[in-house]
C-alpha cells in the first residue's frame, strides 16, 4: 500500500537539521502499537504490530498475518538468520520464518515456548531470553532444535544447564559474533537480588568463563558491540565502552532511575540509547560523547506513547517504534542548512548578494537588504529596478534600471546601468547602453547584445552573452564574436568561473572547460544536475558551486555532488550563490535564501541498499532508502558499457527483445548528493530456443520448400487439366460463336431478300401510283401515306438487319454506319456535317450494343437537323482503356432545362443508354454548341 510522508516537524540540534516522518494506520500501518525494528540485509525495514509484521521499503509496507499463515498477529520481535530467512518472535504463537516472502512456521509447538518476546542470532542458531530460561535454538535451517537452559552454580562453577522446570533465570544470553556470553538478567525492572556480576563466555562444555575483568564487579544489564572488538555495557544508569583489554571511556547518564536495555552507535558517533523504567516502560535519548549533549528524545518530538525498540538504518535515519502512536523515522541530512523566508525577506526575488565588513547586502528588484548574522538589519529603496550588486574597492555598487542621476544612500551606490563586473587589472565595467572602463577613461558605444558575465581570459576581455561567446577589440573598439574549435555545448551563455589552469563557461546546455592543454564538457549525463546553469562560484576550497533551475552541483575537478529542494534547500531554483566570508554559501531561489555551513566539507549520503535477484535472464532491482526514496538514481550497464536511467527505483529488467548472444549486466543507485551504490557484475547468456535456431529454420524450410513443390505440381497438373478443359469450352463457344454468326448473318440475309424486298416493291409501286393520281386527291392522300410509312418501315427495317449481322458489333462497323446516316441526312442541307474518330482498337461491343447506339445517335442527328438551325454539326467517337464516348454537337440555338424534361426523344435516348449500362449527358449553351455526350464501359 502507498502512502504519503507526515512530516510533522523541522527543528536544528545535535544532529543538524532533522525531518521527522511519522507512520501509523493513516499511511500504511496496520496497528499503533508497534514493537520490534529490524533492518535486513537486503535493506528492507520490518516493523512488528499488535496485528501482523510490516515489510518496509521506504516506499510501500505490505503485511504478513493470520491471512499469510501467522498462528497469531502478535509480531514482538524480528532478526534474519544466516540463510537470510526472516525470523519472527510472536506472543502466543512461538517462532516464525519468512523465506522469499511465504510463511514457514516452526514445528516446535510445547507451551512453554509459544510466548516469545525477542529474538537474536548466534552464528547458524538462534538465542532468546525470557523471563523464565534462556532458550538456543540450533539447525542449519527450520525446524530448529529448541533447547532450553538456566545459569545454575555446581561445586564453585557456574554452568548451562537444560532447564526442566519453569523458573526464573539467572542471567541472560549475549551473542557477539560467534561466542556467546552470559551476564546479568534485568528483565526490564530491577531484580529483588542480582546474583550475577560481571560477564562470562560460554564454552563448548557449558561452563561458564568470566572474560572482561575490569567489569567483574558490575551487574551488566546489557551487553553488545559496536564492531569487532569494540564493546559496549550498561549498568543501570552507567555506559562503559572497551574493548578485551580495557575500558576507554565511562558515561554517567541522568537517566533517572532507569535501566539502559539497547545501545546504538550511530553513524555520527553519538549514541543512541533505550531504557526502561521499573515498570518497563522505555524512553529514547541521544548522547552525543564529543559534546556531552543529552538528548531526550521523546519530549524532543513530543511523543506521548511508550518506546518499543529503536533502530539506526544504513542512511543513519534514527527509528523508534512506539506503544501506540506507530513509527517515527528521524531523517539525518547531511547538509546543515538555515534558512531566510519569505517572513524576513520583502521580496524572494534575489538579483544578487555581496558582502561588505560582515554585513550581507541583498539587491532585490527595489530594496537592497542588508542583513548581520544572518539577521536583517536594515533596507535600502532604489531609485529604480535594482539589476546587479558589486563591492568594489570596499564599496556597494548597484546597477539599476532608473533616468535619473547616480545616488548614494547609506554607502550604496546606485549607478543607472544593467548590470557591473570587476575584472582583474581592468577593474571595474558597467554595461549599460554602453560599455564603460573607468579606468581606461572609454567607454564603448552601441551594445545591444546583453551581457551577463565578463572575464579577462589570456589577454582577452570575454564577454558571456545570449548570442555567444565575445571579446572586445580595443584596437577596433567592438565586440567580436570568439570562435571555439570544437563549439561551445550552446551559444546561450550566463556565466563564467575562472580558476588557476583555466576557464569554465556555463550555458543552457552545460558547462564548458577551456584551458592551454585540455577541453572538457559536463553535462547531467556526468552528474550535474541540470544542463541549464544560471550561475558559477568559486568557494574558499576551489570547489565550482553551479546554480541551476533543478538546485545545485558543486564540482571538486573530478565528482560532482548534488542538492536540491529533496536533500533540503529552501527552492529548487538557484539563480544566485555567494561564499561569505565566514564561509557560509548563501543560495537564493524562488522561495528565499538557503544558507550551507561551508567550514566543513560537504559530506555525500550514504548509497541506497540495492538489490539485485536474478531468474535466468530476468533481473529484479530494488533500491532502498528511507531518506528522499523518491530521489533515487538507478542505472544499468551492459557489456561494461554506458550508464543508462532506468524509469524507476525498482522492477524488472527483461532481456525477451536481445538477441543471441553472452552479456554482462550490472546496476547502481544513488541520490543526487550521495555515493554510488554498485551491484556485483551479473552474467548471462541469450540462447535461441530450438524453434528459433538458424537450423531449426533451414529444415523447416526446406520441409516447407518441398511441400510447397508439391503442392505446386498437383497445382500445376489441376491447372493443365482446367485449361485443356477451358480450351475446349473456347473452342466449343468459339464454334457456337461461328454457328450463331452464320445463323444472324442468314436471318438478315434472308429478312433482307425477303422482307426487304417486298417493303421495297411496296414503296416502288406506291410511288407509281402516286404519279398517276395527281388529279385525285383522296387517292393521293391515302397513296402518300402508304409510301410514307413503307420507307420508314424499311429504313427501320435497315437498321434492325444490321445490327443482326455479327459484323455489326464491331466498333468500326457501327462509327461507318452512324457516320453514313448522318451523311445522308445532311447532304441536301445548308448544314456541315464532319466526323472525328480517336480509337486504340477495332473492339467487338457488347451484343445489343450497335442497335441501342444508332438508334441513340440517329434520333439526335435527326433532332438536330429538324430543330438545331445550325450550320455544323459533328459526331466524335473516343475508345480508350475500355471506356467509349461518342459525342454529338451542333453549333445551333441550343435548348433550355424545361425543354430537356419534356423532350420525349431525349428520354428514349437516355433509356436506351441505360440498357447498355451507359450513360446520357446533355449540354447547351443558346446560340452557341450543343452537346449530345454518350459513355459507357465496353467491360462490364
Amino acid at each position: 500500500m502507498r502512502f504519503s510522508f507526515l512530516i510533522f516537524l523541522l527543528c536544528q540540534w545535535a544532529l543538524g537539521q532533522q525531518v521527522v516522518k511519522h507512520f501509523d494506520t493513516s499511511n500504511g500501518l496496520v496497528h499503533d502499537v508497534t514493537y520490534g525494528l529490524f533492518q535486513d540485509s537486503k535493506g528492507y525495514v520490518w516493523i512488528g504490530t499488535d496485528d501482523g509484521l510490516m515489510k518496509f521499503d521506504g516506499n510501500e509496507f505490505r503485511a504478513f498475518t493470520i491471512d499469510d499463515g501467522f498462528r497469531t498477529n502478535y509480531a514482538i520481535d524480528i532478526t534474519e538468520d544466516h540463510q537470510q530467512n526472516i525470523v519472527v518472535a510472536t506472543w502466543g504463537g512461538g517462532l516464525h520464518f519468512i523465506k522469499h516472502d511465504i510463511v514457514v512456521k516452526d514445528t516446535l509447538t510445547p507451551n512453554y515456548e509459544l510466548q516469545i518476546n525477542n529474538i537474536d542470532r548466534w552464528g547458524k542458531k538462534l538465542i532468546s531470553n525470557t523471563a523464565t530460561r534462556n532458550m538456543i535454538y540450533q539447525g542449519d535451517e527450520n525446524p530448529y532444535v529448541e533447547e532450553s537452559y538456566s545459569v545454575v552454580e555446581k561445586k564453585g562453577k557456574l554452568l548451562l544447564e537444560e532447564a526442566v522446570e519453569w523458573g526464573s533465570s539467572l542471567g541472560n544470553f549475549a551473542a557477539l559474533g560467534d561466542f556467546l556470553y552470559v551476564h546479568d538478567a534485568h528483565h526490564l525492572v530491577y531484580p529483588p537480588s542480582k546474583t550475577l556480576k560481571g560477564v562470562y563466555w560460554v564454552e563448548k562444555n557449558k561452563i561458564l568463563t568470566p572474560v572482561f575483568p575490569f567489569l567483574n564487579n558490575q551487574y551488566i544489564d546489557y551487553l553488545s558491540s559496536f564492531s569487532p572488538g569494540e564493546y559496549v555495557a550498561a549498568s543501570e544508569n552507567t555506559l562503559y565502552l572497551f574493548n578485551n583489554k580495557r575500558i576507554f571511556h565511562t558515561y554517567s547518564l541522568p537517566l533517572e532511575s532507569k535501566l539502559i536495555i539497547k545501545v546504538i552507535k550511530t553513524a555520527s558517533q553519538k549514541l543512541f540509547i533505550l531504557a526502561a523504567d521499573r515498570n518497563g516502560f522505555k524512553e529514547a535519548y541521544l548522547y552525543d560523547p564529543q559534546a556531552q549533549s543529552f538528548l531526550d528524545i521523546k519530549k524532543e518530538y513530543a511523543i506521548a506513547a511508550a518506546i518499543s525498540d529503536i533502530l539506526e538504518d544504513h542512511e543513519g535515519n534514527l527509528w523508534l517504534s512506539t506503544f501506540g502512536e506507530g513509527v517515527y523515522c528521524i531523517e539525518t541530512n547531511v547538509h546543515n542548512i538555515k534558512f531566510i523566508g519569505s517572513d524576513v525577506l520583502t521580496d524572494t526575488n534575489i538579483q544578487g548578494i555581496e558582502e561588505k565588513k560582515d554585513t550581507i547586502y541583498l539587491l532585490t528588484p527595489g530594496q537592497v537588504l542588508l542583513m548581520y548574522q544572518q539577521q536583517k538589519i536594515d533596507s535600502i529603496n532604489l531609485i529604480g529596478f535594482g539589476k546587479g550588486i558589486l563591492n568594489f574597492n570596499n564599496s556597494i555598487l548597484v546597477s539599476s534600471l532608473h533616468k535619473g542621476k547616480n545616488s548614494t544612500r547609506k554607502g550604496v551606490k546606485e549607478i543607472r546601468g544593467i548590470n557591473l563586473f570587476n575584472v582583474d587589472s581592468l577593474g571595474l565595467i558597467i554595461y549599460s547602453d554602453s560599455l564603460e572602463v573607468p579606468k581606461m577613461k572609454k567607454v564603448y558605444g552601441n551594445q545591444k547584445k546583453n551581457k551577463k558575465a565578463a572575464v579577462f581570459y589570456q589577454d582577452t576581455l570575454l564577454f558571456a552573452t545570449g548570442n555567444g561567446l565575445f571579446y572586445l577589440d580595443f584596437k577596433k573598439d567592438t565586440l567580436i564574436e570568439k570562435r571555439i574549435s570544437p563549439p561551445l555545448l550552446s551559444t546561450q551563455l550566463s556565466d563564467f568561473q575562472k580558476v588557476s589552469e583555466g576557464l569554465y563557461i556555463a550555458s543552457m546546455r552545460g558547462l564548458d572547460y577551456l584551458s592551454n592543454t585540455q577541453r572538457k564538457t559536463f553535462t547531467e549525463k556526468e552528474g550535474l544536475i541540470s544542463d541549464n546553469i544560471k550561475t558559477l562560484m568559486l568557494d574558499h576550497r576551489g570547489n565550482i558551486w553551479i546554480g541551476t533551475p533543478k538546485g545545485v552541483s558543486v564540482f571538486d575537478g573530478t565528482h560532482f555532488t548534488s542538492f536540491g529542494k529533496n536533500e533540503g534547500l529552501l527552492s529548487s531554483h538557484a539563480n544566485v550563490i555567494f561564499e561569505d566570508s565566514k564561509h557560509q554559501v548563501w543560495i537564493s531561489g524562488n522561495d528565499g535564501i538557503s544558507i550551507l555551513d561551508n567550514t566543513i566539507p560537504l559530506q555525500k549520503t550514504p548509497p541506497p541498499i540495492l538489490t539485485i535477484s536474478q531468474d535466468g535472464n530476468t533481473f529484479q532491482y530494488h533500491a532502498i532508502s528511507y531518506n528522499r526514496s523518491n530521489a533515487l538514481i538507478v542505472q544499468y550497464s551492459l557489456n561494461h558499457g554506458e550508464w543508462v536511467n532506468l524509469p524507476a527505483s525498482s522492477g524488472e529488467f527483461a532481456t525477451e527483445n536481445f538477441k543471441k548472444g553472452n552479456y554482462t549486466l550490472q546496476f547502481r543507485a544513488r541520490k543526487q548528493d550521495g555515493d554510488w551504490a554498485t551491484s556485483l557484475q551479473f552474467p548471462f547468456a541469450i540462447v535461441l530456443p530450438w524453434y528459433q535456431n538458424p537450423f531449426f529454420y533451414l529444415i523447416v524450410s526446406l520441409l516447407l520448400f518441398s511441400l510447397l513443390t508439391l503442392l505446386t505440381l498437383k497445382r500445376l497438373k489441376v491447372v493443365k487439366k482446367r485449361n485443356e478443359e477451358l480450351h475446349l469450352a473456347i473452342s466449343k463457344q468459339k464454334e457456337l460463336e461461328k454457328k450463331l454468326g452464320d445463323v444472324r448473318n442468314n436471318i438478315a440475309q434472308d429478312f433482307h431478300d425477303d422482307l426487304g424486298n417486298k417493303l421495297a416493291r411496296i414503296s416502288l409501286f406506291s410511288n407509281m401510283l402516286l404519279m398517276e393520281s395527281k388529279n385525285k386527291e383522296n387517292l393521293k392522300q391515302k397513296l402518300s401515306q402508304i409510301t410514307e410509312d413503307a420507307n420508314y418501315l424499311y429504313k427501320g427495317t435497315r437498321d434492325f438487319i444490321f445490327s443482326l449481322k455479327e459484323d455489326s458489333d464491331y466498333l468500326e462497323e457501327l462509327v461507318t454506319y452512324i457516320s453514313d446516316f448522318g451523311e445522308d441526312i445532311f447532304k441536301n442541307t445548308s448544314i456541315k456535317f464532319r466526323v472525328e474518330k480517336a480509337l486504340e482498337e477495332n473492339v467487338k461491343l457488347p451484343y445489343y450494343w450497335s442497335k441501342q447506339l444508332i438508334y441513340i445517335f440517329k434520333e439526335a442527328l435527326t433532332n438536330l437537323l429538324k430543330h438545331a438551325e445550325a450550320t455544323e454539326a459533328t459526331l466524335q467517337f473516343f475508345y480508350s482503356n475500355d471506356l467509349l464516348t461518342i459525342c454529338c454537337i451542333d453549333n445551333g440555338k441550343g435548348f433550355s432545362e424545361s425543354h430537356l424534361k419534356s423532350n420525349n426523344g431525349i428520354q428514349h435516348m437516355e433509356q436506351r443508354a441505360k440498357k447498355i449500362g451507359g450513360k446520357i449527358t446533355i449540354s447547351s449553351i443558346p446560340e452557341k454548341e450543343t452537346k449530345i455526350t454518350f459513355t459507357g464501359k465496353t467491360t462490364l
